[in-house]
């Protein structure tokens, strides 16, 4: 059971890693940050194919998930502080903590820094896991100048899968809810109630366009397809699943919407801020959760907002994956290893 240690107190975080392809001695590498209570297990189906596609791929866990350090009283605490700076200051923690496992990743592994378009390291961030993401972009204080120079030959793109609304301080204005934020449904009941919703299949959005309040009803509904999740043997549930996160490390999902908002609107709107030459991929599935896909719109917003006086907007591009639920890594694994490869490569042609 592999795991980083990834600062000076200790933190151990638990990874699963393909290893470097056959006889490649240049190949890429995406390091990918979870979501919500499942864990980074889920990707275990993508390591096998990882070689054929030139990548190599490391999934963590989390603190406070399996094999990882888990949060403390007082670290828990911080995400509901009456203060919202405080709040903030654990969001960027969680921020970099994911900033000094890619660390481990570039300088213990020995991965292949970024040169003439090849090599580097992309990270992609699953659902609430971009909560990360934003505040490592989105505030030069979560990493410093020191970690974003370690970080700077190798980080090249950053990857957004099922980017869901709240990781952006956005709720659309509708009466839908899921099972975290469900305040009817009872607390020991959230996690198993997630895992179905979570993997469920829903109608699928034709376009980013397509993404209206109205519309969110209709395309909220599962189809009658078995989720992904509930078509695995228990055992590989309860492996890929951590239920307790439900009353712990899941309480930043009540962080204050202004804290979400700040770091999500820097990482997209001010790159120069922070480690200006990675450019970001906004990758949806059009027939997962409601809250995904309100993802996508938000991105698409921030696609078309002009740039701020004086600051660059990031360089970024909006994917659909279609025909899949939030879970293609369960469900086709090489089609998402065959996507990671070819969005992983930088956009040379974007134009700022």
């Amino acid at each position: 059971m592999p795991t980083a240690t990834i600062d000076d107190r200790g933190t151990e975080i638990y990874y699963i890693d393909s290893g470097p392809p056959p006889h490649m001695l240049i190949y890429t590498t995406i390091v990918i940050t979870h979501g919500l209570i499942v864990n980074g297990a889920a990707y275990e189906r993508t390591l096998p194919v990882a070689g054929r596609y030139g990548l190599r791929i490391i999934a963590m866990n989390n603190r406070d998930y399996r094999g990882s350090t888990p949060y403390t009283d007082e670290e828990l605490a911080d995400f509901v502080d009456l203060d919202i700076e405080v709040q903030a200051a654990a969001v960027r923690r969680w921020g970099r903590e994911t900033a000094c496992f890619l660390r481990f990743v570039c300088e213990t592994l020995g991965v292949p820094p970024a040169r003439d378009g090849a090599g580097g390291v992309a990270l992609m961030a699953e659902g609430v896991g971009n909560t990360s993401v934003f505040a490592m972009l989105g505030d030069a204080r979560t990493m410093g100048a020191e970690l974003s120079a370690a970080l700077a030959p190798y980080l090249r793109k950053v990857l957004l899968f099922d980017s869901s609304s709240p990781t952006y301080g956005i709720y659309p204005d509708t009466s839908l809810t899921f099972p975290i934020a469900d305040e009817d449904l009872p607390i020991e009941s959230t996690a198993d109630a997630f895992v179905t919703w979570s993997s469920a299949f829903y109608v699928p959005w034709p376009s980013v366009a397509s993404i209206t309040t109205k519309a969110l009803p209709t395309h909220a509904k599962p189809l009658l397809v078995t989720p992904s999740l509930r078509r695995l043997p228990m055992e590989d549930v309860e492996r890929m699943t951590d239920f307790s996160v439900t009353t712990r490390s899941a309480l930043v999902m009540t962080v204050a919407v202004e804290v979400m908002q700040r770091h999500a609107r820097c990482a997209f709107m001010d790159a120069n801020a922070v480690l200006p030459d990675v450019e970001m991929v906004a990758m949806w599935c059009d027939s997962a959760v409601w809250v995904a896909v309100w993802g996508a719109k938000v991105v698409d917003g921030f696609m078309k907002e002009q740039s701020e006086l004086g600051k660059r907007k990031r360089s970024i591009e909006l994917v659909k994956i279609e025909n899949s639920n939030h879970f293609p890594h369960l469900e086709e694994p090489e089609k998402l290893v065959h996507l990671l490869a070819k969005y992983s490569r930088p956009n040379t042609s974007y134009k700022t």
